[in-house]
């Protein structure tokens, strides 16, 4: 019931602002209408606490207890800080608009709204069906926007290829929640999801995330490209990586695992450095999002689901604070500061259970994966305390109340997480691995306050994997162009003038095949 008001709060909000905008165009509270109905939804979100666990079924299909499918929501302590996350960040997403409250098209918050909806059917998705329907809608909101904010064709394969990645991933994880149910005899459940299937799982969300890195257009409209473009990559990351905490994986080769580990860790390691080379660059938010991915699937491969939704959700914290902060003051800088405690992984954090306690099996791992914790950690630090920002006290006395509290109530939401409220709160942790992080994150903090990056390191360092990441899409993008060719071909045959004949010979040439086969 508790989820069913959330959604119900964010729907009406959206449709009221459509309505608005037809009926009403020149309507000028569009924004405190949907300042209001996102500070109703997220208070609702924390009022899950009083029946959590929750579950809300949408529509269960039932045919002779052969089928048995539904698409259904439930809410329990390991995807409670995903709900917490999106809610807060689309609240301050909207919030954060108020410098541009009176030009921006209210549609911007509608689109804003309306993707945070299908966030919570992803990160709350009782089984593999509804997360699968939860992604494809969220690929498709994403594959639009691309082709519509550029006529560049280059921008246009680009997206189509994106969203093909997407599809393949998405298909991968179907297929596990199929294998699921028919070769382990589990339910059609996210709990019953066994170590084999999961292993897929895995591969389809490494290659769900690998679209992150590919170049899309955005809007100009800096209210459009702070609020939509920030949220729906941040909000695409954590629905993709919460399927990895629903994976129960025991390892019986450490060894292998350490060393996928260790690649998957170098591949975020030189995805933030790379992101650090140029921080303001709205393409390069990807990267610094692909730092704690690679942490998520690496808890996860070393049996620790705790840790992996740590790591995942917190992206939505740490990185809308990151991405939406455009104005400064004492206030607001400072409590920023202070949540980078989120990504710390010490005591009463929300990532205090980032690192497992068997972490000793896999101590080869430790020498990247603690460096790209403190490279995060240290990235977050600079760009807050740094990176030049326009002054939050020059702006209307209202921007000054509604734009600080946006982004502290973002804060305040991962540091209360840290504390209570879900499964991962309160927790000790492995303080030793966390500490060392935190060491070498003031180090590396004070260095890139003082010292700027030097290009010989970029270019020694990246040029050989940049190299190998260039052709695995060079590869990627031949057999999109061959493949594309090959349909060309095939429509060209059958819409010519002996598509019909040409029709009938492939039906003679399958049904011949099924002959032979089926008897």
């Amino acid at each position: 019931m508790t989820i069913a008001i959330t959604l119900s709060l964010v729907l009406v909000t959206a449709l009221t602002l459509v309505l608005l905008r037809v009926f009403r165009p020149g309507f000028s509270f569009a924004w405190p209408i949907a300042v209001i109905g996102s500070f109703l939804a997220w208070i609702s979100v924390f009022l899950w606490q009083l029946n959590l666990p929750d579950n809300l079924v949408l529509f269960d299909f039932k045919y002779q207890e052969v089928i048995n499918y539904s698409i259904s929501l439930a809410s329990d302590g390991v995807n409670y800080p995903y709900a917490v996350g999106i809610s807060s960040l689309v609240m301050a997403a909207i919030f954060t608009s108020a410098m541009k409250a009176r030009q921006a098209n209210p549609l911007s918050w509608v689109t804003v709204l309306l993707l945070s909806i299908l966030g919570l059917f992803a990160v709350l998705a009782d089984n593999p069906l509804t997360l699968v329907i939860a992604w494809s809608f969220m690929d498709l909101a994403g594959l639009i926007s691309s082709l519509n904010s550029s006529d560049d064709p280059i921008f246009s394969e680009r997206a189509v290829l994106s969203f093909s990645a997407r599809v393949i991933g998405t298909g991968l994880v179907l297929w596990a929640g199929i294998l699921s149910t028919t070769s382990f005899g589990g339910s059609f459940t996210q709990s019953a999801i066994q170590q084999n299937p999961g292993v897929i799982i895995i591969l389809g969300v490494i290659i769900r995330s690998i679209a992150l890195f590919l170049p899309h257009p955005y809007s100009r409209d800096a209210a459009i490209r702070n609020g939509y473009e920030a949220t729906y990559k941040l909000i695409s990351a954590a629905a993709t990586v919460v399927m990895l905490s629903h994976v129960k994986m025991h390892p019986s080769t450490p060894l292998v695992i350490s060393l996928l580990i260790l690649s998957i860790a170098i591949t975020g390691l030189i995805s933030v450095y790379s992101w650090l080379r140029h921080p303001r660059e709205i393409f390069n938010q990807a990267k610094w999002i692909m730092g704690l991915i690679s942490l998520s699937i690496s808890a996860t491969l070393m049996g620790n689901p705790l840790g992996s939704a740590a790591w995942g959700s917190v992206c939505l914290f740490a990185g809308g604070l990151l991405f939406l902060y455009s104005h400064r003051n004492i206030v607001v800088t400072v409590t920023l500061l202070i949540a980078a405690y989120m990504l710390s992984a010490l005591p009463f954090s929300i990532t205090a259970t980032g690192w497992s306690e068997n972490i000793s099996k896999y101590w080869m791992t430790l020498i990247i994966l603690i460096p790209l914790q403190s490279l995060l950690t240290a990235g977050y630090i600079r760009s807050i305390a740094r990176e030049e920002k326009e002054n939050l006290n020059n702006q209307p006395r209202w921007i000054n109340v509604f734009y600080p509290m946006g982004l502290v109530s973002l804060a305040l939401s991962g540091l209360i997480l840290g504390v209570t409220g879900w499964d991962g709160a309160s927790q000790m942790g492995a303080w030793i691995p966390a500490a060392i992080a935190g060491v070498l994150t003031v180090i590396i903090s004070i260095i890139l306050i003082r010292i700027p990056i030097p290009a010989p390191l970029d270019s020694r360092l990246l040029k050989r994997p940049v190299a190998w990441a260039g052709t695995f899409i060079a590869i990627w993008w031949g057999l999109y162009r061959t493949m594309r060719r090959l349909l060309d071909i095939l429509t060209t045959t059958f819409e010519g003038d002996g598509g019909v004949l040409w029709t009938i010979l492939f039906l003679i040439v399958f049904i011949s095949i099924l002959g032979v086969y089926a008897f």
